[in-house]
Parts: C-alpha cells; structure tokens; sequence
C-alpha cells in the first residue's frame, strides 16, 4: 500500500497541455521521478545510464514504500514507458531530466562515464529545443558548462539547462515528491521558469528561483544540514570560489516539519 496520506496526492489532470518528459538515469531519484512525473499524468520515458537500476536485494519495496504501487498505475494508465536507448529516449522529448548519481562534494569532477552518454544523446539526437535539467547535487558550476557543451555540439544557442534541487529522503522519497512545500530551480531563464511551472502546477509546492550556482550551493547545504542541523550556523561564513556568499542562502534551507525546505 502506498505509504503516504492518499489525501495529499494530487489527482490527475483532466486538461493539459501534452508534455513529453525524459528522465535519463533510474537510479533512486530518477526512478521516483519519473514515476511521479508520469502519475501527475506527464507522458514520461525513463531510460537507464550507464549504472544499474536497484537490485533485487535493494529492492523497490523495500528502499521505496509506495513506488510499486504507483509504478504498476503509471505503466497501466500509459503514461510511463521505459527505453534502453538514449537516442531514442530524448528523440521526442520537451523536457529531459538527468540523474546520474550524486557528486560527493562541490568541487569533484564530473564522473563522464555517467554523463556524457546522456549529454551526446542530446546534442545529436534532440531534434527539439528540449529544456534540459540537471538533478540533484552536481560539481560546482555543472549547470552552466552543461550548457555550453550542448549549444556549441548541437548548434542550439537557445537551449536552456537548470538545476533542480532535490530533497527526497531514503525509504521516503514518493512522500518527498509530493508534499515537500518548497523547490528550488537554478535558472535565469523565462522560457525555463514558464516550463517548470506547468510541470509542477498541480502539486502545491513554492518553486523559488535563482542562479545555477547558487542552487547547486543550496543542494550541498542542505544535504550537510541533514547531517548536523546547526550547519546553518556554519553557512554564514561561508564562501566559495565563485563569490557566493552562503548566508543568503538562508532562507531556502529552513528545516520543515517534514526534514524538507
């Protein structure tokens, strides 16, 4: 059964506009993702990198309560399909989430084996003006050399990349989804604002917006405030080599009653 109060889940659209979504990488967060994306009735195709989806000995009902459930009613509905090809999986794509994995510090290297598959796929294989957004925590500064690589390798000087913090907790992530009350989207973009808006309209979240690097800051923190909670003491005085100060990022990392922003 699903594990979160059935009362908070939002019900499916009964109007919109179609939007079709990749989420490349299922891994955890990829894969509540995607089955969120396509229970808020988002016609959404997962397709898996070049690491592994979970075991059976780390299996879906066991580190996710829920997803079964949701998982089986997306795939009934028809709103989830799932591919092995990345060229196939951004070919018809408007929006294409990448979850490769977590970086284990702001400034490691980008573990290419994972993500320059997704990124080629991409730049040679998304005939659309795809909005591209990077998942969770990423090496400082990600975000916008993500942008660079793919407008130089596709010739699209319009496309646009963000960066989506994420806060879903272990064995709690289809809760996470759903009821956390704050989001925040790295981007300087309007067209990219308005995409992110329709994705989330029916959950009643806050989306705060803000720059890339910022955001990637604000994903970092909040993971090391999980750890100890008084880091936000620690966050004031705070810098990092790209002149962010840390204690403006205050406001986006208040704990709430659910251990989410």
């Amino acid at each position: 059964m699903l594990s979160i109060d059935r009362g908070r889940l939002p019900l499916p659209p009964t109007r919109r506009v179609p939007m079709n979504i990749t989420v490349l990488g299922t891994g955890s967060v990829g894969l509540i993702t995607g089955v969120s994306l396509a229970y808020l009735d988002h016609p959404t195709l997962c397709a898996e990198l070049s690491h592994p989806a979970p075991k059976r000995d780390d299996g879906i009902g066991s580190w996710e309560p829920g997803l079964n459930e949701l998982l089986l009613t997306t795939i009934h509905r028809q709103t989830l399909r799932f591919a092995s090809d990345l060229s196939e999986a951004v070919r018809e794509a408007d929006v294409i989430y990448i979850a490769a994995g977590n970086s284990s510090s702001p400034h490691d290297s980008v573990n290419s084996t994972l993500y320059r598959p997704a990124l080629e796929a991409i730049a040679f294989h998304a005939p659309r003006n795809p909005l591209v957004v990077l998942q969770g925590t990423v090496p400082q500064g990600m975000t916008k050399a993500t942008q660079r690589f793919l407008r130089k390798h596709s010739g699209n000087e319009t496309l646009s990349v963000v960066h989506h913090t994420e806060w879903m907790r272990r064995g709690k992530g289809i809760r996470d989804f759903f009821q956390s009350n704050r989001l925040v989207i790295g981007t300087r973009s309007e067209r990219a604002r308005e995409v992110t808006e329709e994705i989330y309209r029916d959950l009643p979240i806050s989306i705060r917006y803000t720059d890339p690097s910022h955001s990637e800051w604000i994903q970092y923190a909040y993971q090391a405030c999980l750890v100890p909670l008084s880091s936000n003491f620690v966050l004031s005085f705070w810098k990092d080599g790209h002149g962010n100060d840390r204690g403006r990022f205050s406001p986006s990392l208040h704990i709430g009653g659910k251990g989410t922003p």
